[in-house]
């Protein structure tokens, strides 16, 4: 996954917080070829490109981080061309897609749309070597999760084979097990935390080195 993955290197990473992030995906757009972006983590990105984002909730700070990365590597940066949005995120509201020219201020943002599975699900299936991170809606809530389940399913039947696909974060392990895709996918991670520090640090952790340097000698 670091050191010599096979390409093209699709990584997906969604959550709620860009600065809790920043570090993994520094690392994945050094050595991934396309980088998609969901959940609460793509606002401040749309925002940076002057999309409407309605009242959806947005990181403070985190407009000026997304900026300076787009400007560095916008030709890898892939964000979501349509949403699942709704007045309010809870159980039971209505939802609907929509383009960005379509929110209205009223509105928040809950879940990618479809047009964006589509688009998502071509790079994916291309792909050689797959890692996610982070469900792309708020999955706790049936209506906003079809985007996280659908990224469940089609890494799965992209793994095991025609790809090497690695998922893990403690908010995506319950979208993997409602998928139903869990055994099809080569490695599930249940350190979130700990995958992406593995990640950021190039494979530097601290109980891993001593073990390198032993099998090494």
């Amino acid at each position: 996954m670091l050191e010599k993955p096979k390409k093209p290197y699709v990584a997906i990473i969604g959550g709620s917080k860009l600065t809790s992030k920043l570090a993994v995906l520094e690392r994945f757009l050094k050595i991934a070829d396309a980088v998609l972006i969901g959940g609460a983590m793509a606002h401040p990105f749309l925002a940076a490109e002057k999309k409407p984002i309605g009242k959806s909730l947005i990181e403070k700070g985190s407009e000026q981080i997304a900026k300076r990365l787009l400007k560095a590597h916008r030709n890898k940066i892939v964000l979501p061309i349509d949403v699942i949005v709704s007045k309010k995120i809870a159980p039971g509201v209505p939802v609907r897609c929509a383009s960005f020219d379509e929110i209205k201020a009223t509105e928040m943002i809950g879940d990618i749309g479809t047009e964006t599975m589509r688009e998502w699900g071509v790079l994916i299936e291309q792909a050689k070597t797959i890692v996610w991170n982070g469900p792309v809606g708020v999955t706790e809530n049936p209506s906003f999760s079809h985007g996280s389940l659908f990224l469940a399913r089609v890494v799965a039947t992209r793994s095991k084979g025609s790809a090497y696909g690695l998922v893990g974060g403690g908010d995506t392990l319950p979208v993997i097990e409602r998928s139903g895709m869990g055994e099809w996918i080569d490695y599930v991670s249940t350190g979130g935390g700990a995958m992406l520090e593995f990640i950021a640090l190039n494979g530097k952790l601290p109980g891993i080195v001593p073990l390198q340097v032993t099998i090494k000698k």
